[in-house]
Parts: structure tokens; sequence; C-alpha cells
């Protein structure tokens, strides 16, 4: 039995969450992890309560038993600021190569 590194773990379930566009069992994560389920639900909830006391960007979701990383609501005003921006130039630029 291989020797556990809870540090590399948090740091690999936050990977596995990023990376992950939809949900993710935590049945396949401890497997990848190689950890029993109860420890791997522990790690995930270390990382979901460091990202909380962080005010990180990003949240941990949990959906039945499965989780899913998402950006924090505390941070979707300036989100929607950028891609508001972002919107308004790409528009701009459609316009002027229609009148060209």
């Amino acid at each position: 039995m291989k020797k556990r590194c809870p540090r590399n773990e948090l740091n690999t379930l936050e990977a596995l969450l990023f990376a992950s566009g939809e949900p993710v069992s935590i049945r396949d994560m401890a497997k990848v992890l190689g950890i029993e389920e109860k420890a791997c639900e522990r790690q995930i909830q270390l990382l979901r309560r460091t990202m909380e006391q962080e005010r990180s960007g990003r949240q941990i979701e949990r959906f039945e038993n499965r989780y899913q990383m998402s950006t924090n609501p505390l941070y979707y005003a300036p989100i929607a600021v950028l891609y508001q921006s972002k919107q308004k130039i790409k528009l701009t630029d459609t316009q002027q190569i229609g009148r060209a």
C-alpha cells in the first residue's frame, strides 16, 4: 500500500475537479487517488472549507454523491463586466468589417 500524502491528495482533487466540466463521483476520485471513499470525502470537505476561508474565486458544489468546481457567486459581477466588454468589442469589430 502506498504512503498517503494529504497535501498531494488535495491538489489532485482540485485538479480533477477543475479539469472536469461535469460533476465527478466520489468513487472515481477515490479510485484515481488510491484511497477509500470516506477519506476522499474528508479531503473534499477540507478543500471546500479552505476555498471558503480564502474567499477563492472557485467553489466546490455537491450534487448527490458527485462534486463539481464552479465560479464563486461572490465574483459574478466582475466576470459579467469582463464578458460584457468582450462582447462589445466583438460587435464593434464585426460592424467595422461589414462596412469595409
